[in-house]
């Protein structure tokens, strides 16, 4: 069963000093992806927007961006949460500020979500997802 978000989401975490804010968005084209540029404008200062989104009810379009981190550590990561949990038409950016301690090369997804307030009971809340060393 795939599922998606009923609203966009904004999450902010700490770790090792680092900042993260994750955003998510409903999406159902790619021009609607160019949110990515969106929040890059918005967050110029930080070191890396890292994003991935799926499209299609069958997750027929994929994209990644790992922004600069080391290629496939963080925008690969994101979009296999994505499509092992088989949330569609979602694109997802997550903004690091680095805080002076190195995370390492690999980056673990965690995803945090739970059915809140389901529509046609396809469609839930999404609640979390952010970069957390491993």
């Amino acid at each position: 069963m795939t599922i998606t978000i009923k609203t966009d989401f904004i999450n902010e975490e700490e770790s090792k000093k680092s900042r993260f804010i994750c955003h998510l968005k409903r999406i159902s084209t790619e021009e609607e992806a160019l949110f990515i540029a969106k929040i890059k404008k918005e967050h110029w200062k930080a070191n890396h927007n890292c994003s991935a989104y799926t499209l299609g009810d069958r997750q027929e379009i994929q994209r990644t961006s790992d922004d600069g981190e080391p290629s496939g550590t963080a925008g690969v990561p994101m979009l296999e949460i994505l499509k092992k949990k088989e949330i569609i038409n979602v694109c997802a950016v997550v903004t690091r500020y680095f805080g002076g301690i190195k995370l390492g090369q690999r980056f673990d997804c965690s995803l945090c979500w739970k059915c809140e307030s389901c529509d046609s009971g396809k469609s839930c809340v999404y609640v979390q997802m952010w970069l957390l060393p491993t």
